[in-house]
């Protein structure tokens, strides 16, 4: 469904939109005249980590595919590169069909609530009924984005539930006889998520939260591997899927890109999500000490092999 919108979008932008020269790039876009249009674009491309998530969806359904510890880094791979790919041909064709800036920026609805800039751009260059089409689209698109939110996020709080790293982990733990799926999991990250809605009161803050909360447990991991690598430790040689001597430079490379970009998502007007992230760490940091830490032991596997006995049930 991405792929195929994304492709029938640019499609028809390239075909029936009269589109700018590519040389507008170079024209001044701020009151000063000293920098140009490409400056602009570059930075506006930050707007993208906004909704640049789902790659570690991979990881998260690992149990579920086979020969996980090759296809999964693979999966995560690919992810990152066909949404680069698609993502800057969408990007670069919604820019060469801005006919005004500030007609796109003013745009309101019946109800005077601003219109979303793509859907302006679409329904200006090509027409309401093509561009209520794409719009439509996308949306459908943005519907499965959040289906695969919601599937990547239960499986993990229900792989945590099952090696007892969370509370109340005899019910999320626990699979649906006729669907195969932990549903307990599934709609608690539901209600979560209709509870920072209603909290935050406005999706872009639900996203930037989000968005910044999945960088930090990302790079958790990526942290603890680079780590493990500096200390000598047997682990990476263990590896079916390995970057070898890149590594460590990927390694570093990604923790200070992460912390650069969530410094941005939670740069003002977003001040909001960084409050409530930092409410939930609390949070959470609370739940661990009280409860979680005793009961936690680490995955089942692990734990049989570091110390050879039977998981204590």
């Amino acid at each position: 469904m991405h792929i195929a919108g994304v492709v029938a979008i640019v499609g028809l932008v390239f075909w029936l939109a009269p589109l700018q020269p590519v040389k507008f790039l170079a024209s001044a876009a701020n009151f000063n005249g000293r920098r140009p249009y490409a400056w602009a674009f570059l930075l506006g491309l930050l707007q993208a980590h906004w909704t640049y998530t789902g790659f570690d969806g991979s990881a998260h359904m690992a149990e579920e595919t086979r020969d996980p510890r090759r296809t999964a880094p693979w999966g995560m791979v690919i992810a990152v590169a066909i949404s680069g790919v698609v993502g800057y041909l969408l990007l670069i064709a919604l820019t060469l069909a801005i006919r005004s800036i500030p007609q796109v920026l003013a745009a309101k609805d019946a109800q005077g609530n601003p219109v979303p800039a793509a859907i302006v751009i679409l329904e200006t260059a090509l027409g309401a009924k093509f561009g209520n089409a794409m719009a439509a689209l996308a949306s459908v698109a943005m519907w499965f984005c959040g289906l695969s939110c919601v599937t990547s996020a239960s499986r993990a709080v229900y792989s945590l539930a099952r090696d007892r790293g969370m509370p109340f982990a005899g019910l999320m733990q626990r699979v649906n006889t006729k669907h195969g799926t932990p549903g307990a999991a599934i709609w608690a990250v539901v209600a979560a998520s209709m509870a920072a809605m209603a909290w935050t009161g406005a999706v872009p803050i639900v996203t930037s939260l989000s968005t910044v909360a999945l960088y930090l447990a990302y790079i958790i991991p990526v942290a603890l591997g680079l780590r493990a690598r500096l200390c000598g430790s047997t682990w990476p040689g263990l590896a079916l899927w390995t970057l070898g001597r890149w590594g460590v430079p990927v390694n570093l490379i990604s923790l200070l890109y992460t912390a650069f970009i969530c410094f941005v998502l939670i740069m003002p007007p977003n001040q909001l999500a960084a409050k409530t992230l930092g409410g939930v760490l609390a949070a959470l940091g609370l739940i661990y000490a009280m409860e979680v830490r005793r009961k936690y032991q680490g995955p089942k596997w692990a734990w049989e092999q570091k110390s050879g006995s039977a998981w204590r049930n």
